[in-house]
């Protein structure tokens, strides 16, 4: 015997129940299950910023002046993969001193990738795309964006998101302060003052996670059968 169904709808899951019917005999109800795949599909690319940390306390990384030299070193868990446009970061309060240069770099990493302290910057920024050189405009409170150009992040894979920051030459006299979300161990950094420490030195974990946008390309599928 052959049963014809008709007007199903693709990307949808069904429920089947089946009864045998012989003059005034019946058997059990037999229920069986079945897919029906999307026949047309429409994909859109849209641009979407993804915020990843609403906290509101404030820390002296990521932003350079506090210390002479900070690196920093910040990891993010993603549940997105596609290009990215660009990130920024959450100025807390305006700053019109001048003196502090940052170098920005990204990098993908392995979804089961951590931070250690005993991690050296210069074994962390190998690999990563420099996005930023040079002194930006804190003159204005929140988000400093720093565009991505031609880097794409993997599926499966985290953002890891490196920092270079040179200050003043008066500690905390240039200092500004950024948003974070304490999220455990995201963050690597090593500060010092009077000289730099280089890039080969181990460094210290926090929990200061400071909070990001990122723009990136996400990737819709829509099902259009009817």
């Amino acid at each position: 015997t052959t049963i014809t169904l008709t007007d199903l709808q693709g990307n949808s899951n069904y429920e089947m129940r089946v009864q045998a019917v012989c003059g005034e005999n019946t058997s059990a109800w037999t229920t069986g299950a079945f897919a029906v795949d999307c026949q047309t599909e429409e994909i859109t690319v849209t641009p979407t910023n993804l915020v990843i940390g609403t906290g509101t306390s404030t820390t002296n990384y990521i932003f350079p002046g506090y210390y002479g030299w900070q690196y920093s070193a910040i990891l993010y868990d993603m549940e997105n993969a596609g290009p990215i446009n660009s990130i920024a970061f959450y100025l807390n309060s305006a700053s019109t001193t001048s003196g502090s240069s940052m170098t920005v770099w990204v990098k993908a990493v392995p979804s089961d990738y951590a931070l250690a302290a005993s991690n050296t910057f210069a074994t962390m920024v190998d690999g990563a795309q420099q996005i930023y050189e040079g002194a930006p405009d804190f003159s204005t409170a929140g988000w400093i964006t720093f565009p991505v150009n031609n880097f794409t992040l993997p599926e499966g894979q985290d953002l890891l998101v490196l920092v270079r920051g040179v200050g003043c030459s008066t500690s905390g006299g240039c200092s500004k302060s950024v948003r974070y979300t304490y999220t455990s161990n995201k963050l690597w950094y090593k500060l010092q003052d009077s000289s730099d420490p280089g890039q080969s030195v181990t460094g210290t974990l926090s929990s200061y996670r400071p909070n990001i946008t990122i723009n990136m390309d996400v990737t819709v599928v829509t099902c259009n059968d009817q």
